[in-house]
């Protein structure tokens, strides 16, 4: 017996570029993710393993990382170029994480 194939067309807006791309552009991890796909697609992984010279399977594990133990606090936010703001002399958008990192005081011997 032959199956028929249902004519929908899988789509999944990415959480950095905004763009709506088909399923097969989004990295799907079966282990950690349980299926579920990535929120940034291939595309932009590439773009932030070229810049940040690291290997796109380090930049994937990152993402899988976050996304798996973090995803009731995932935003938009979360995937900006944060590497813009040095790289391109302060053109991307500055960020407000909600609470202050600053925590260089604390290292400081007395």
């Amino acid at each position: 017996m032959k199956k028929e194939k249902d004519n929908v067309i899988r789509t999944k807006s990415c959480m950095r570029c905004k763009t709506m791309r088909l399923e097969k552009h989004f990295v799907k991890d079966y282990k950690t993710l349980r299926n579920e796909l990535l929120n940034i697609c291939n595309d932009c992984l590439k773009e932030e393993a070229n810049i940040l010279g690291e290997s796109i399977t380090e930049i994937k594990g990152v993402y899988i990382y976050l996304q798996k133990h973090y995803s009731k606090y995932i935003t938009e936010e979360t995937y900006n170029k944060f590497w813009e703001q040095a790289l391109y002399n302060s053109k991307a958008k500055k960020v407000d994480y909600g609470g202050n990192y600053d925590i260089g005081h604390l290292l400081t011997r007395n």
